[in-house]
């Protein structure tokens, strides 16, 4: 029984509790400055769309006279990157040419203990 009526006087307590606290808050938050706007921000918000554009701003560099000249142009730019598969490869850290010396080491050791058959070309059966 005793259990009952301290549970409901906590729930009294805390049923209250907000309505306690929350004058205190609204009061700290008046003191602090909330609730006001600067005038710096009001003064900088513009109402409606902004119309206005920006200038256009070309590159400075020589435009192509004619087609030789694009395709001129074109060919150095490619030129820059190369886009073979073998070059993407390297460029991603991948080497095709050389073999890590660990990983032959260890494929020689499993060729020796037969268990890695010698690489055969797939083609043929």
């Amino acid at each position: 029984m005793e259990k009952k009526e301290r549970l409901r006087d906590t729930r009294k307590v805390f049923l209250f509790l907000p309505l306690l606290v929350m004058p205190f808050l609204i009061f700290a938050f008046y003191a602090m400055g909330g609730g006001t706007e600067n005038e710096k921000t009001m003064q900088t918000v513009k109402q409606g769309i902004n119309t206005e554009l920006p200038e256009a701003s070309f590159k400075q560099k020589k435009e192509p006279l004619n087609k030789l000249d694009v395709y001129e142009r074109v060919a150095q730019d490619s030129g820059k990157t190369k886009n073979s598969i073998k070059d993407v490869v390297d460029r991603l850290g991948f080497s095709l040419a050389e073999e890590d010396p660990k990983t032959v080491e260890i494929n020689e050791k499993l060729r020796a203990m037969e268990l890695l058959p010698l690489k055969r070309d797939r083609f043929r059966q």
